[in-house]
């Protein structure tokens, strides 16, 4: 499976990219398409110019990810970019019937979000966008007890995500302007998914309140509250923070259900089962969460079939970060509009 990376300038990335092609079986990355953007922005962000890029990832260097998945002979593409550009990147690479896998929030707009999904489906291509939390080992040990039917029908979910602090970013990264949408879409879509996905719901309405406590010169809210009814009837909330400084759970979730509950954390877990039947411990072990959701994506191109996170499942997610975000400027609950 012969892969390339569209898009050079983000922090993280096309490191990661990089990183986990090479730890999969059977991927070949071959080559890096810089999107148009100069060397020296890149390398603000990324930290690796271009050629340093390439050098230590053995890979050729192209300007056009078009050019590149031409002479290449892709099979599939890592796109990784601004937000507000990931768009054009996915709407050039995918009539190419080149198969995406596309960072997150892959869009700063819902209306960009839409047209993504729309030229990858009319494509016929493979294409996913993550990450997200489904794939970290504890999390998905409890999504299957809750699929499985073992604490009922679900009343109430509770997920947390923490996300370190804004600092992380390079001054002047393209990642501090609010055109780009900031945290209330790259971490609200970790626990919008995961509410959606733990509940087998869609989202209804949701109620935020955000503010910016400890961030100087951000432009975002730094922590975040929502409350959320879903299709379902269930109620959910979850907890954005953005400005941790000290060691602590990167997530945490909570399910309540008519027989029973489910908890864990990420961090030194064990994830509890709460049942008549007492209390049960399990999944001790950790893993790399990431390299699980891109391995989905690897196989999804190989079988022909869908991948876990769908780009449908991405526009119903990104629809209630942008309804959060309305509702925490306006400081009433909205109602989400479908996709």
């Amino acid at each position: 499976m012969r892969v390339g990376i569209a898009g050079l300038q983000s922090v993280y990335w096309p490191r990661a990219f990089a990183d986990y092609a090479r730890r999969i079986e059977g991927v070949d990355l071959v080559a890096t398409a810089t999107a148009g953007r100069p060397a020296e922005a890149i390398k603000h962000s990324l930290g690796l110019g271009p050629g340093e890029f390439a050098d230590r990832y053995a890979v050729r260097i192209y300007d056009d990810p078009v050019v590149m998945a031409k002479a290449e002979s892709l099979d599939a593409a890592f796109v990784c970019a601004e937000h507000s550009r990931m768009v054009e990147l996915v709407e050039a690479l995918a009539p190419l019937g080149v198969n995406l896998y596309v960072a997150k929030p892959m869009a700063n707009t819902l209306e960009r979000a839409r047209r993504i999904a729309a030229v990858c489906d009319k494509a016929g291509i493979i294409a996913s966008t993550g990450n997200t939390m489904r794939f970290d080992a504890g999390l998905r040990a409890a999504w299957q007890r809750i699929a499985a039917g073992e604490i009922g029908d679900v009343f109430c979910v509770r997920v947390m995500h923490q996300h370190g602090e804004i600092a992380g970013f390079p001054p002047q990264d393209w990642y501090w302007r609010p055109e780009e949408g900031g945290p209330e879409l790259s971490l609200g879509w970790y626990v919008l998914d995961a509410v959606r996905w733990l509940s087998g719901a869609e989202l209804q309405r949701v109620y935020a309140e955000y503010d910016n406590f400890a961030s100087a010169g951000s432009p975002f809210m730094d922590n975040g509250k929502m409350v959320l009814r879903l299709t379902s009837r269930a109620i959910a909330s979850t907890d954005i923070y953005f400005s941790t400084r000290w060691p602590f759970p990167r997530w945490e979730i909570e399910v309540v259900g008519s027989k029973g509950a489910v908890r864990t954390m990420q961090t030194g877990y064990e994830a509890m089962l709460f049942s008549k039947d007492g209390v049960q411990a399990f999944q001790h072990n950790m893993n790399d969460m990431v390299l699980a959701e891109i391995a989905d994506w690897v196989e999804a191109c190989r079988k022909q079939r869908q991948p876990e996170v769908t780009m449908t499942d991405a526009v119903r997610t990104l629809e209630a970060c942008f309804a959060a975000r309305d509702s925490a400027s306006r400081g009433e609950p909205l109602s989400l509009g479908g996709v």
